[in-house]
């Protein structure tokens, strides 16, 4: 997440929520919403997550040490 552009983040205290939701009343929700997918695409989707674990097992068993 980051801050301001698909969510806000706020010191845990109710001075640092009440700052947060000023913030987010003045916000674009829909372009934050929108920023949210994107990085989830880009980074979460179950297709990306399939292909970089398989790349990473492709790489572990080329790099693997082998005994006799």
């Amino acid at each position: 997440m980051t801050d301001g552009e698909n969510g806000v983040l706020f010191a845990p205290t109710a001075a640092g929520l009440i700052d947060a939701l000023d913030r987010l009343s003045a916000a674009d929700l829909a372009a934050m919403g929108s920023e949210s997918r994107r990085v989830y695409e880009s980074r979460f989707h179950p297709d990306r997550v399939v292909r970089d674990h398989l790349e990473a097992y492709d790489w572990l068993m080329q790099n693997a040490v082998r005994y006799p």
